[in-house]
């Protein structure tokens, strides 16, 4: 449980930088988490939409279901909508390098969980 409240706490820190309150766009931040059959990614998937309203930034998160070419897919859909940031807990940490290079070629950060 400490560990997910750290997390949290990076998440919420990471989400601030985009906050409406400090800048005065509205960002967009996609996420794509490997599953949400574990307890963990569920406890993720909540506290990024808690945060993400608290903050009145758009977030969209899309599940790979442990299939890399389903996050390949949604990693390159974000680098088309040019979201402002990724997040990504990698199905292949090897995998989707390719795709992390290319979001951050695109001025995306991508930040890994």
């Amino acid at each position: 449980m400490h560990k997910l409240k750290v997390l949290g706490s990076v998440l919420a820190i990471g989400l601030a930088v985009f906050s409406q309150a400090t800048l005065a766009k509205e960002y967009k931040i996609g996420a794509s988490l490997l599953t949400q059959q574990h307890p963990f990614y569920i406890d993720l998937a909540d506290a990024m939409k808690a945060e993400a309203k608290k903050d009145d930034v758009v977030l969209n998160i899309s599940i790979a279901n442990q299939d890399l070419n389903k996050q390949l897919s949604d990693v390159e859909d974000f680098i088309t909508k040019k979201v402002d940031a990724i997040i990504i807990s990698p199905v292949d940490s090897k995998g989707v390098q390719a795709a992390i290079i290319k979001a951050e070629k695109a001025g995306i950060p991508v930040i890994t969980v």
